[in-house]
C-alpha cells in the first residue's frame, strides 16, 4: 500500500508507505534523482469521473523512522476527468 500527500508548502508530494525504504522504487530515486507517480481517481470516483494525475519532477529518497519519497512538482498533468490540471 502507499500514500501520496501534498505537503503544506504545496510544492512537493510525500509518497509513503510500509518499508518504503526497502523498495526498489526507493533505490531508484536515491540512484536517478527524478521520480514520477500517477494516481488514478477511479476509486474516488463520483458521478463516473474516472480521470487521473500524474505528478513528476526531481526527488529524494528520504530515509530514516519515517522513511519517504519527496517529489517536488515540475510537471503535472491530468485527464479523464471533468477537471483538468496542467503544469508543465
Amino acid at each position: 500500500m502507499t500514500d501520496a500527500s501534498l505537503t503544506d508548502a504545496l510544492t512537493t508530494i510525500d509518497v509513503t508507505g510500509r518499508d518504503v525504504h526497502t523498495t526498489k522504487r526507493f533505490r531508484d530515486v536515491a540512484r536517478s534523482g527524478t521520480a514520477a507517480v500517477v494516481i488514478d481517481g477511479s476509486r474516488l470516483a463520483r458521478g463516473g469521473d474516472r480521470g487521473a494525475i500524474e505528478i513528476a519532477g526531481h526527488a529524494e529518497a528520504v530515509a530514516g523512522p519515517s522513511s519517504l519519497i519527496r517529489i517536488h512538482l515540475d510537471r503535472v498533468r491530468s485527464w479523464g476527468s471533468s477537471r483538468q490540471f496542467d503544469r508543465c
